[in-house]
């Protein structure tokens, strides 16, 4: 089972990851595939904020930190 640290940086990951495919959508002017990433991209950094919460972590610039 992963820790609450790994799973928000998997979760970072592929909200990173998502950023890229959505400059790419925009960059090559596909607008669906754009908004299925923007909407991705959004449902995971919820997802993100939900677990920062519940397990009081605080996101920092240069990582996680507890609180």
């Amino acid at each position: 089972m992963l820790t609450t640290y790994a799973m928000l940086e998997e979760i970072q990951k592929r909200i990173d990851y998502l950023k890229l495919k959505e400059i790419e959508y925009k960059k090559a002017n596909n607008v669906s595939g754009r908004l299925n990433a923007k909407t991705r991209r959004q449902e995971l950094q919820r997802l993100e904020e939900t677990i920062c919460e519940k397990y009081a972590v605080e996101k920092k610039a240069d990582g996680i930190e507890t609180l």
